[in-house]
């Protein structure tokens, strides 16, 4: 779950960084420390994080999806094991 919701940030960091390579939305965020950095290491930072939080969301969602074998009690004795 943790890993899902860290996926999710980093993904909409990275596609607000996306934004931020627009002449207009960075006039309007008044951000004062992006005047160093240039559009290109902007992008190639906001891909990763996109790119990251993309693969951190479907690796949570196949490691949900496992069957997880449960055992099957007769009394005491373990008889067999179920997926659940």
């Amino acid at each position: 779950m943790i890993t899902k919701v860290l996926g999710y940030v980093l993904s909409i960091m990275g596609l607000l960084g996306l934004l931020l390579t627009f002449d207009k939305v960075k006039e309007l965020a008044n951000v004062t420390f992006l005047e160093s950095i240039t559009k290109t290491q902007i992008i190639i930072v906001a891909i990763v994080l996109i790119a990251i939080g993309v693969f951190l969301v479907f690796k949570s969602k196949s490691s949900s999806t496992e069957s997880k074998e449960v055992p099957i009690y007769h009394g005491e004795k373990i008889i067999g094991y179920r997926r659940h």
